[in-house]
């Protein structure tokens, strides 16, 4: 029986691993394509959201809007805005693509995000909200095999 147990838990393991670089490959794929074709879709869109070792918060994106566009970003979290959120730091459209690195536990940032509210993260063009985009996520785990 212990034997058994072992083939299956090997099998899975392979299994998620091999799932695991299979979405990383899509999600890059799925990148590259956006880069490539920034002029299909909305004239922003925020599809990258990263904490960088537990350092970091990375948001980014692509826009359609001309080069040196000049983007504003809020942090909500179940519905409220951030206040440490540096939401005064404008960020620049370079060659169609967007980024903000946010750096935690300073300038009243928390350490860490916490596991369980929705964040939701805004950007949009400064001093126009009509152009905007926003990136909804957790911190939630994803549900156990087990608990099938």
């Amino acid at each position: 029986m212990k034997k058994w147990l072992i083939i299956v838990a090997v099998i899975m393991s392979i299994f998620t691993i091999s799932f695991a670089e299979a979405c990383v490959k899509t999600v890059e794929e799925d990148n590259e394509k956006i880069s490539e074709n920034a002029d299909i879709g909305e004239k922003v869109t925020a599809n990258n959201v990263q904490i960088m070792n537990g350092e970091y918060l990375l948001f980014s994106g692509y826009s359609k809007l001309p080069e040196g566009t000049l983007l504003q970003t809020q942090l909500y979290v179940n519905g409220q805005p951030e206040e440490w959120w540096p939401a005064d730091i404008y960020v620049e459209v370079s060659n169609r693509q967007w980024n903000i690195t946010v750096p935690l536990g300073k300038d009243g940032a928390p350490e860490a995000l916490s596991v369980g509210p929705e964040y939701v993260f805004k950007v949009w063009q400064k001093d126009n909200p009509s152009v905007s985009a926003t990136l909804p996520f957790d911190l939630n785990p994803p549900p156990s095999l087990e608990s099938n």
